[in-house]
């Protein structure tokens, strides 16, 4: 919904066109609302389509302190008919700290990681301990085959 077929200010009141830019504010909004899905541990198909055509689906994964401590530690997703990783976004926390995964320390370690058709494998270079290493997650947004 836009206000390109709307007609312009000068064909109808400003209170008309206000009216109008609130409604579609409204409605853009609720779209917007509608991409956002909980972070859960099981497969949800997103209101997202990958180039147009394919369906996008998120998942939420558990990440250990090994994960983050410990270069090519392997962690099952459960993904059956992967094909194609379209983006992730992850956390970790250290003691009251979250950190963002990939996280880069300015000390030079680092934690990233890469996505394949059955694991999230870590790449960890130099990375200090996490001596109050809670808890960490990964989501990824996914096409099947």
């Amino acid at each position: 919904m836009n206000l390109k077929n709307f007609p312009a200010p000068s064909q109808t009141s400003a209170l008309s066109w206000m009216k109008a830019a609130v409604l579609i504010w409204r409605h853009n909004k609720n779209e917007i609302a509608k991409s956002f899905l909980p972070y859960l541990p099981r497969e949800q198909v997103t209101e997202n389509r990958w180039t147009g055509k394919e369906a996008i689906f998120q998942k939420t994964v558990a990440i250990t302190e090994v994960f983050c401590e410990t270069d090519a530690t392997n962690i099952a997703h459960g993904i059956t008919d992967f094909k194609a990783f379209v983006k992730y976004e992850g956390w970790f926390k250290d003691g009251s700290k979250w950190y963002p995964l990939p996280y880069h320390d300015i000390s030079g370690g680092s934690v990233s990681l890469n996505v394949d058709a059955t694991n999230i494998t870590s790449m960890v270079d130099a990375l200090p301990n996490f001596t109050s290493w809670s808890e960490g997650y990964v989501t990824l947004w996914y096409i099947k085959a």
